[in-house]
């Protein structure tokens, strides 16, 4: 069983931040598959949610320095 989490974010725009990006998250227990689109800014990260649950991906992405801009293009925060 799996899950698919979109998300935008606000400094992904090189093939260096690409492949930082990518290790990031596929260092996380339960992530299954990370596809990341520099040009669009966009990562696809299919999970297992038995394992892992987004705020964990998200705070992890957020405590590197990223931000994630969230459907309404407004950056969301990360919150010790």
């Amino acid at each position: 069983m799996y899950e698919i989490l979109n998300l935008k974010i606000e400094e992904l725009g090189c093939t260096h931040c690409k492949e930082k990006i990518k290790n990031i998250i596929k260092h996380i227990q339960g992530i299954l598959n990370v596809d990341v689109d520099n040009i669009n800014k966009k990562l696809t990260i299919k999970y297992n949610p038995k394992i892992v649950e987004v705020n964990i991906i998200e705070n992890t992405i957020a405590s590197k320095g990223y931000r994630i801009i969230n459907k309404s293009g407004i950056p969301w925060h990360y919150e010790i």
